[in-house]
């Protein structure tokens, strides 16, 4: 008895705390017209839930919003100063902007560089900057994405295969450290990565054992941008003994090209030897829907294309199986 009343009193009290949840939303995208006025694209999670009683603030003004805003059934709601009881004023250049909470800084001495014209300061995990605005709707990448190649020599100017290039390395829980993207170098010792420009400045990192991690650090993107940073040298660790080059052999998968993509798009592999091997595309719900490469596969570099215009825009997932020991999967995204 004691234990049902013990449950009844957690669904009342998890009923009450739901009735009086303040709604999530994020600010999704930050936009100035070509009048500096500013746009602003919050989403929320439970679109059903009223825009109420809610402030904005700059560094400079702070306003309430008028009564009657709501999200659309997307969970998207445009904010601009037809949105407020008293105009704010919100520096294009650089300025704080929070709204119950949640907040983006933006410009000189903060983390992320503010929209030229014609861009939106957009989020997608982190934000970057998008050539294409997309106020209203989920963003794209098709215009936030940038070039990134090189090549990873020893000191003696052999190049070096297998080195992992990591884009803005960070710590996730349990510090689980994850790169937003990453490739590995292929035979001839060339990477080349295709990542959103991020609205702060970037770190490269590149890895291999036996070799001194190198860095560039402060690498500024800019969205359909190219950026070629020629021969990058790795040093030896002091006591690492390494075998020829022509005798290492690896495996890897690298990030397709381009992405996001409308129909067509190239996918590269690395086999160390000839393997059973089998390359697969899933949708964001973990469905199969289309193999790309099945059976025997010789060892080497490999690229196919994946061509996609039967499917629909969003994320998908493409798994490279080779043999029993060696597996990788990347995200694509479909836009049309």
């Amino acid at each position: 008895m004691k234990y049902y009343k013990f449950l009844l009193i957690a669904i009342l009290m998890s009923n009450s705390l739901l009735a009086n949840m303040v709604p999530f939303f994020s600010i999704t995208e930050l936009y100035f017209d070509s009048e500096n006025n500013w746009h602003i694209e919050l989403r929320c999670i439970l679109p059903e839930e009223k825009f109420e009683g809610y402030f904005l603030k700059s560094k400079s003004d702070s306003s309430s919003f008028i009564s009657g805003l709501e999200f659309d059934e997307s969970g998207f709601l445009l904010l601009d100063n037809s949105s407020m009881a008293e105009p704010v004023y919100i520096d294009k250049n650089g300025d704080n902007i929070e709204i119950d909470g949640e907040r983006l800084s933006f410009g000189p001495g903060e983390k992320y560089k503010a929209p030229q014209d014609g861009q939106s300061l957009c989020l997608y995990g982190e934000y970057y900057l998008d050539n294409s605005p997309t106020l209203g709707h989920e963003n794209d990448r098709l215009d936030a994405c940038c070039t990134i190649s090189g090549n990873l020599k020893d000191s003696t100017d052999n190049p070096i295969d297998s080195v992992k290039v990591c884009l803005n390395k960070y710590t996730y829980y349990y510090h689980f450290t994850y790169c937003r993207d990453s490739t590995y170098t292929d035979t001839d010792g060339y990477f080349e990565l295709h990542p959103l420009a991020y609205a702060y400045p970037s770190t490269l990192e590149f890895t291999k054992d036996q070799y001194d991690t190198t860095k560039i650090d402060s690498f500024n993107l800019d969205p359909n941008s190219t950026y070629n940073l020629g021969n990058i040298t790795l040093q030896i660790r002091q006591g690492g003994i390494l075998e020829p080059q022509n005798k290492i052999s690896h495996f890897s998968l690298s990030q397709n090209y381009p992405n996001p993509f409308t129909k067509e798009t190239k996918i590269v592999f690395t086999l160390p030897e000839t393997l059973p091997t089998l390359l697969e595309v899933y949708n964001s719900q973990g469905q199969k829907v289309k193999t790309l490469v099945k059976g025997t596969i010789s060892r080497g570099k490999h690229e196919v294309t994946f061509d996609a215009s039967e499917l629909s825009s969003g994320v998908y997932i493409y798994k490279l199986r080779a043999g029993r020991h060696y597996s990788d999967s990347k995200k694509l995204i479909i836009t049309k």
